[in-house]
């Protein structure tokens, strides 16, 4: 039934002006799953989280990759500079 009416308001040339307009509903997730259900509601509250928390600083891009190697091979060359240089500081045992 619910498609029937779909069906007639995308035939109503009234409507078609309206096809554009967005409404804003403000209700409760308990009333929200009586009305669509309850996988429905856990799947659009997953995708609208998933949407929402989306950040392109750490998409899977070649260019991403290769400045993350960089930044750890050059904490690598600088911490293996300052233990050879701090070993070169210690004294020998002069017994």
């Amino acid at each position: 039934m619910a498609t029937e009416i779909v069906e007639e308001v995308k035939k109503d040339p009234e409507y078609q002006e309206l096809a554009d307009d967005g409404v804003t509903l403000h209700t409760t997730v308990g009333k929200l799953l009586e009305v669509v259900g309850e996988e429905d509601v856990k799947t659009m509250i997953n995708q609208k989280a998933a949407e929402a928390s989306y950040d392109s600083a750490y998409e899977n891009r070649r260019e991403l990759i290769a400045g993350y190697w960089a930044d750890l091979t050059l904490f690598i060359l600088v911490f293996a500079a300052l233990a050879t240089i701090s070993l070169e500081f210690i004294d020998k045992d002069k017994r």
